[in-house]
């Protein structure tokens, strides 16, 4: 699915035009999917922020929206709206992420993509986290308009558990 189609579904539900009446201020600020590829199964959210709540809607494999309200979390990162013309779209990501693996020398099958569409410095970014065979965890960031690799680090199950263990 292209992010267009997916804001169209979401914003043409009913859940999203009753919240929009209550919310009409509210700006879409990031998107969240899960695409997994072993079971093949899908996972499509969008963000959309008040002056301090969070909506998250999902949109069900049966087409059903569902909604759901958070607090906005104090923290560093102020949640800024994105915008919602991407070139790199999000089934364009399983490709952009095995371009980047051949390109780094990495032989690995990828086994699950989370992939959150966010603001960071400006720019509409993919945040990409590659789960592949062998536990390995590829971190990347995208540029949504050109698909320029950002940033690129690898990594390894054990190395984020062994950090876990440190912080305790």
């Amino acid at each position: 699915m292209n992010l267009s189609t997916l804001i169209t579904k979401i914003e043409n539900s009913a859940e999203f035009s009753k919240f929009k009446k209550e919310n009409t201020k509210a700006e879409l600020c990031a998107g969240f999917f899960i695409l997994d590829f072993k079971p093949k199964h899908e996972t499509y959210s969008l963000d959309y922020k008040t002056e301090d709540k969070l909506f998250s809607f999902n949109l069900e494999e049966n087409g059903q929206v569902n909604i759901k309200e958070e607090e906005i979390m104090e923290g560093k990162d102020k949640l800024e709206p994105i915008n919602a013309r991407v070139e790199i779209n999000i089934e364009d990501l399983k490709e952009l992420c095995e371009e980047e693996f051949l390109n780094n020398k990495i032989g690995k099958k990828i086994e699950k993509i989370i992939a959150i569409l966010q603001k960071k410095e400006d720019k509409t970014i993919w945040n990409l986290t590659c789960m592949a065979e062998g536990f390995s965890i590829i971190l990347m960031n995208a540029d949504s308009l050109t698909g320029e690799i950002l940033k690129f680090e690898k990594k390894s199950l054990f190395d984020i558990v062994a950090i876990k263990k440190k912080e305790k």
